[in-house]
This record gives structure tokens, C-alpha cells and sequence, in this order.
């Protein structure tokens, strides 16, 4: 690798008035002759774009097929549960939910799109009272695990009042009371496409052009979207 650094970067999701961190941090790996290559989101809001390359996995399409699934299970209440200023996955998971309900002839109903740092029983009980959902599409599978245990203590079955689902097929979906349904993103072909990226830039001793790489995701359904 002729003697030079690299890194990978994860920049924080943070509010658009502090995303300079992200580029402070950058800029001091970048003086100090380290190599970056961006995982998973930017440090420019979209649609702009920083002068480093990028992988990530393709959110939207994610966002489509499982807000497509819960309307092929009948739903047509379906919220979405994030906060899409603060990262770009989730921006683009949230553009997946709206063209799913646009191509399926399903009006976007503001009232079901919630943002919190967190699903506690105040918001879910507001969620179910002002919305009245009969899916929820959450940002993490993390979310969907809170937001599902309130859910719960309230009364409602998962996978029969209520559709949930979630992103990461993080390892708790499988563990959880009702088997949460999610988008899986599949880590090895990521890390794959990253250390060909960082050792390629390398071997061209700083001569890289900026990309985006995309990996792609599936959809692993659980008995909590179940009919």
C-alpha cells in the first residue's frame, strides 16, 4: 500500500448547524496524510455533496419495499418513526416510504410521520390517538423494539392491530416477544466494497476520484407484519 493511511469515517449524526465537527475531523485526517472514505452517510446535507467517496447502502430502496410490504398486507395508515434532518439514511429511507405510498395510489397523511429521540409511552400513546396507524415503518430496529413494548403494555398485538417494522436486521429482532420484520443490510459485501475502495485509493497514491457505491438491501419478514 506504498506506505500511506487510511480510515474509515462514520460521521455523527448530528443537527445541521453542528455538522461542522464532521468536517473538522475530516480535515485533520486529511492533513495528517490519512486516506478517508465516508461510511454510510455524508457530512453535507443533501443534495450536496463532499469531496470524499461514499458507501452506502441503498435506503431508499429499502424504505420501498417495506412500506410496499405493509400496504401488500393491507395496511394504509402507515407511519414513519425518525428524525430524517439529522442523517441521510434516514432521509432516504423516508423518500422510500413516500414513493411506496405514491405508487400504490396511497396520499401521504402528515399526521403519520413522527420524529423523536426516542419512542417513550407519552409519544406512543399520542402516535396511536392522533395518527391511528395500522403499520409503522421506524428508522432502527432499536426504535421499533421500544416503540413495540409500548405498544404492547398498551394493549395492542403486534402483527395484528398494529404492522412494525424496522431497519438493520439489528440482532434484537429476531429475540424480541413478536419477531420484528426489517430491512436487512448485509455487512460483508459493505466491507468488502470499503477496503477495495481504501487500498485501491492507496495503490494510486492520492490520485481518487470522488463516488458514491451503493450496496443493496433486502427485506426479512417476521410474525410482527404477519396477516
Amino acid at each position: 500500500m506504498n506506505g500511506l493511511s487510511w480510515a474509515n469515517s462514520n460521521p455523527a449524526e448530528l443537527p445541521p448547524e453542528e455538522m461542522d465537527c464532521n468536517r473538522q475531523v475530516l480535515d485533520r485526517l486529511c492533513a495528517a496524510g490519512i486516506k478517508v472514505v465516508l461510511v454510510d452517510r455524508d457530512i453535507e446535507a443533501y443534495p450536496q455533496r463532499s469531496e470524499f467517496t461514499r458507501i452506502g447502502y441503498d435506503n431508499r430502496r429499502g424504505g420501498t419495499l417495506v412500506t410496499s410490504h405493509l400496504i401488500a398486507t393491507g395496511c394504509r395508515r402507515i407511519a414513519f418513526v425518525g428524525i430524517p434532518e439529522v442523517s441521510t439514511a434516514v432521509q432516504d429511507r423516508l423518500a422510500g416510504y413516500y414513493e411506496a405510498l405514491r405508487t400504490h395510489g396511497i396520499g401521504a397523511d402528515p399526521e403519520l410521520v413522527r420524529e423523536t429521540d426516542g419512542p417513550d409511552e407519552e409519544f406512543c400513546r399520542k402516535l396511536v390517538s392522533e395518527a391511528r396507524p395500522d403499520g409503522i415503518v421506524c428508522k432502527s430496529d432499536r426504535f421499533a423494539a421500544m416503540l413495540g413494548r409500548h405498544l404492547m403494555a398498551m394493549g395492542l398485538r403486534i402483527g395484528q392491530d398494529v404492522k412494525l417494522a424496522g431497519f438493520d436486521d439489528d440482532p434484537i429482532a429476531t429475540f424480541l416477544p413478536v419477531p420484528l420484520t426489517t430491512v436487512r443490510l448485509p455487512a460483508r459485501p459493505f466491507a468488502e466494497a470499503a477496503f477495495a475502495e481504501v487500498t485501491t485509493d492507496a495503490d494510486q497514491q492520492g490520485s481518487s476520484t470522488q463516488r458514491q457505491i451503493i450496496i443493496d438491501c433486502e427485506l426479512a419478514v417476521r410474525a410482527s407484519t404477519a396477516s
